[in-house]
């Protein structure tokens, strides 16, 4: 078992034999991350452990995913991307907790997809920046002016730019404390 855990990131996330698992963790040298729910618990009793907290924000998060909304606009920095609109391949992931729109089965306690994919296309196909990095980062933060997102990925991709590949681009992560 050391040399199957040595130099990796353990994540426990079940109490069940918590204790054993830190202790072989620990005694191979890997990194523990704890589930918040758990770092109090029985394994808070085991000494001489560094703790590495799980950050809770990134850990049991729900996903609201829009794959692949093809935009069309001016992006880049040669004379021949500033003169007519081309593809821009969007892919945003916001990470949210959806437990109260599961039980309310409400759409206004969702984010809704369709609504922030006509927002970020408008967006997109009217800014003209120059960067795919920019309009990333302008995605990224019409994202976060959602309520309830907390975090968000977002991939801004230009199909066919580069010959002998497919697409070029850029992916984001950005939270809301940013």
């Amino acid at each position: 078992m050391s040399e199957l855990l040595n130099g990796k990131v353990i994540l426990i996330t079940d109490a069940v034999s918590g204790a054993e698992i830190v202790l072989a963790c620990a005694r191979a040298g890997a990194d523990i991350v704890i589930h918040p729910r758990l770092a109090r618990s029985a394994l808070s009793r085991i000494d001489n452990i560094s703790w590495l907290y799980a950050d809770k924000r990134n850990l049991g998060m729900d996903k609201v995913i829009i794959k692949n909304l093809l935009a069309r606009g001016i992006i880049g920095v040669h004379d021949w991307e500033r003169s007519r609109p081309q593809n821009i391949l969007i892919n945003i992931t916001m990470f949210t907790d959806t437990r109260q729109a599961a039980e309310t089965d409400n759409l206004n306690d969702c984010i809704n997809y369709s609504t922030m994919s006509k927002r970020v296309l408008s967006h997109a196909e009217s800014v003209n920046r120059l960067t795919v990095e920019a309009l990333a980062n302008d995605l990224a933060r019409i994202c976060l002016d959602e309520k309830g997102v907390q975090k968000v990925l977002v991939s801004v991709e230009k199909p066919g730019a580069v010959r002998f590949a497919e697409s070029v681009g850029v992916e984001i992560e950005r939270t809301r404390d940013e």
